[in-house]
């Protein structure tokens, strides 16, 4: 995920107030209904809106970026959980003892699908790269051409960032559902965005379904 701060355009101390207002402004611009829209864009926006707006999130992005294995951590509790409850309110819900592994194989088939367009995308900087040795630049075009390659590079460089970041969650979602100790596990999605009712029957779901796919 990009930082959301930049996503948005704000300053690290934007106020929620401040977030809306940016937000609805850029939605208005970028929802894929309009003439002017970018459905990719828009999600990225709408991500890092409903990060910003979660203040425990905010917190603790602000205090140890996504790169921290405790930010990462809590990214997957908070993917899983939002996973776990997706599945639980289809019109057709998948059975209780099949949901789990379905969880595993849909999170490896997106860690597959990641897997290969980190690939792509390091063989499209190479290939940029030896497009760049092979050129011959003269005066003003030199840095047009050099700049514009060297933007490019940037831009497949961050997208493998991002790409080894979501990995990282993904790993680690997967890590949470097979072996994690399940009363950790519970206190985690009990816990980590607060510890109301609605947080409480997730994670008590969450534990029987833990409990029969591995046979407890």
């Amino acid at each position: 995920m990009e930082c959301p701060y930049n996503v948005l355009g704000v300053k690290k101390d934007v106020s929620k107030e401040e977030l809306k207002v940016v937000y609805h402004k850029l939605a208005d611009i970028y929802h894929p209904d309009k003439t002017s829209g970018n459905q990719e864009l828009f999600v990225k926006i709408k991500e890092a809106y409903d990060f910003l707006m979660d203040d425990e999130r905010r917190r603790l992005y602000d205090e140890l970026g996504f790169n921290n294995k405790e930010s990462v951590e809590y990214t997957a509790v908070l993917q899983l959980k939002q996973m776990f409850m997706n599945l639980l309110s289809m019109k057709n819900p998948i059975r209780e003892e099949q949901m789990m592994q379905f969880m595993v194989n849909s999170i490896n088939e997106d860690i597959s699908q990641r897997r290969k367009l980190m690939f792509d995308t390091k063989l499209e900087i190479d290939k940029i790269n030896r497009i760049s040795r092979r050129l011959k630049y003269k005066g003003n075009k030199e840095d047009f051409l050099h700049l514009a390659i060297i933007e490019k590079v940037k831009e497949h460089e961050k997208l493998i960032a991002d790409l080894k970041l979501t990995l990282d969650v993904e790993h680690c979602m997967i890590d949470l559902i097979q072996n994690y100790e399940i009363e950790d596990l519970k206190l985690l999605m009990s816990n980590n965005d607060g510890s109301g009712p609605k947080n409480g029957l997730v994670a008590s779901a969450m534990e029987g379904l833990l409990r029969a796919a591995r046979g407890l």
